[in-house]
């Protein structure tokens, strides 16, 4: 699971962090997590210390649509589920399913 930033804005006392998101080699049901509650896995070198929303979106391919909730100020769970040329549906990938190939666009906000 890699993320490559795509830029750094400041907006306010908080930072918009836009990047590309490669998804796991094993989806783990329920969603894959993003962030870590010690050391903000995959923006750590953004200066965030607080995650506000990670806004997600269609997979470049279009095959799959990534929801983010939060389950803590630290850490958000990325939800894939399938789409037909980007438009959801409410089908959650099955577990192991392997989106290493897949890439999804993120909006990060933060502090």
């Amino acid at each position: 699971m890699a993320d490559t930033r795509l830029g750094l804005y400041t907006a306010g006392q908080g930072r918009l962090v836009p990047l590309d998101h490669t998804g796991p080699t094993s989806y783990a049901t329920g969603g894959e997590t993003f962030g870590n509650q010690n050391s903000q896995t995959g923006i750590s070198f953004q200066g965030l210390a607080e995650l506000d929303a990670v806004i997600g979106g269609p997979s470049k391919s279009g095959n799959y649509f990534v929801y983010a909730y939060p389950s803590n100020q630290k850490q958000f769970k990325l939800v894939w589920v399938t789409a037909t040329t980007g438009i959801p549906t409410t089908t959650q990938v099955t577990a192991a399913v392997d989106l290493s190939a897949e890439t999804v666009r993120l909006l990060v906000i933060g502090r």
